[in-house]
């Protein structure tokens, strides 16, 4: 799904390594691209079987993060893209009032 090498690198050893027996949180471990907060509420999960409920909590928790950087985001470059149109219209404006 990943164009990014790091991560699928990470994610193909990851696989290797679960299908071998190891545990998913314990392969996850050895990889930066994945958060300690992440591996440990795996660990727990895959400890007390309860995978499917915790997947869904991390899957709600990086949604809302997503949503909420990429509000902040277009809030801090709204600002430049209205300056850098007024500037493109003002230079045209310019060339057609000079021809």
């Amino acid at each position: 799904m990943s164009g990014f090498y790091p991560l699928q690198y990470a994610l193909t050893k990851v696989e290797n390594d679960v299908m071998h027996g190891k545990l998913l949180n314990e392969s996850m471990r050895f990889f930066d691209n994945f958060p300690k907060k992440m591996t440990s509420l795996i660990k727990v999960a895959e400890e007390v079987n309860r995978r499917d409920a915790i997947f869904e909590n991390l899957d709600e928790q990086y949604s809302k993060e997503l949503d909420y950087k990429t509000e902040i985001f277009g809030k801090l470059i709204e600002p430049f893209v209205i300056v850098f149109i007024s500037v493109v219209v003002g230079l045209l404006l310019l060339l057609c009032i000079y021809q």
